[in-house]
């Protein structure tokens, strides 16, 4: 293992404070790659009871766009699909089950607390891929079988244990069976320094290359790979066989690029770090700065560069957030009527990009106003501009 970047003590992102003067649990947070896949990957993570959010209203919402398409190719692969069994892992793949049980597959969502044993109260896939393993779905098996397809959609990235989730999704799916899975591509923030990329939640950063070395060392046969672009970061899809030959890390291809991405990203932090918080001193002098979305990318940009002395608060109109403080820096989180309200001169957008020009039309009043957007992720169009040395 490369060490890339040590964050130091970081707390949970989903942890809002109801008291700005409370302690909170703070954890390690160091990012490392492996010299044998090129796999970005955390080095310590957190116990899922203490991941799950405290609230049940936090909800993440991942892209949905491609999923028609998705079930296409999947229809082309497991032909025919009618009568099919298909086991979905987490409500994650809710949407691509209904899509599958329209063209006659037989779809089954797992139960976190039935059929996996998760605490009550714990169904995040945090609790999931905890309890995915081959002994934690044994009497799943026993009871409903096994599935001609797994669908597990954006929980690979969050698996504490890569080869014993996968183990468990393996032992979910007939022998002949067919898995799918789903993962956020991280090449555009390695490659662009977009460190709020990094949390607690997802242990592993795939890249195509990675996410295809990945399968095979997992005991699958990769037969396609899908990429569906979007603003922020692609989707990668990947179906893979139960029966068959696993790849292995020497098919890994361009290893030596991907260890050299990783490289410039790890050394990029500091000056991407001093320069950002560099401009917003400057433009401190100016005026008052506030951040809108109090999501979890929001919390690391503030906690990562060290800006949160230089915010006045965090605008979020999530009526359950009205109120609260965010994790580490302790801002209050208030609605969005406060950007006029507090003549705030400039905002840092922390939405992805496919909602800012949303945001921006809708704010238009404090924009009229003299007020500033801009976006805490670079690369995109209305990104901090800095110049880092």
């Amino acid at each position: 293992m490369t060490d890339l970047i040590d964050f130091g003590p970081q707390p949970v992102c989903s942890h809002y404070l109801t008291d700005p003067s409370s302690e909170e649990p703070l954890f390690p947070l160091a990012v490392k790659q492996c010299r044998a896949c090129g796999l970005v990957q955390l080095e310590n993570t957190v116990a899922a009871d203490q991941l799950a959010p405290p609230y049940d209203w936090i909800r993440y919402n991942e892209p949905e766009g491609h999923l028609d398409r998705t079930v296409a190719e999947i229809a082309g692969i497991i032909a025919p699909l009618r009568g099919k069994h298909v086991t979905g892992l987490s409500s994650k793949d809710a949407s691509t089950l209904q899509r599958l049980h329209k063209l006659g597959a037989l779809t089954y969502l797992l139960d976190p607390q039935k059929d996996l044993a998760c605490p009550p109260g714990r169904s995040g896939v945090e609790s999931v891929q905890a309890a995915v393993s081959p002994a934690g779905i044994r009497d799943t098996v026993e009871q409903r079988g096994r599935a001609d397809l797994v669908v597990a959609r954006h929980i690979l990235e969050h698996a504490h244990d890569l080869k014993t989730f996968a183990a468990g999704v393996r032992e979910l799916a007939e022998s002949t069976g067919h898995v799918l899975f789903e993962v956020p591509d991280s090449t555009a923030a390695l490659e662009n320094g977009d460190y709020t990329c990094i949390w607690e939640d997802h242990v592993v950063y795939f890249t195509p290359q990675t996410f295809r070395t990945a399968i095979g060392m997992l005991g699958l046969e990769l037969e396609r790979i899908l990429e569906y672009p979007y603003p922020l970061e692609n989707s990668l899809v990947a179906v893979a066989s139960v029966q068959g030959r696993p790849g292995t890390a020497e098919a890994a291809g361009d290893l030596k690029g991907e260890l050299e991405r990783a490289r410039r990203f790890a050394e990029g932090f500091a000056a991407r770090r001093s320069a950002v918080r560099g401009f917003l001193e400057k433009q401190r002098c100016k005026g008052r700065l506030a951040v809108f979305g109090a999501g979890h990318r929001a919390a690391k940009f503030i906690n990562f560069f060290d800006v949160a002395d230089l915010l006045e608060f965090v605008v979020d109109d999530h009526p359950q957030k009205a109120g609260l403080y965010m994790p580490g820096s302790h801002l209050p989180i208030v609605p969005s009527s406060r950007l006029l309200e507090d003549d705030i001169a400039i905002c840092l957008l922390s939405l992805n990009p496919e909602s800012e020009m949303r945001v921006m039309e809708k704010f238009s009043a404090y924009r009229r106003r003299g007020g500033e957007f801009l976006s805490i992720f670079p690369g995109t169009p209305h990104a901090i501009p800095v110049e880092e040395t």
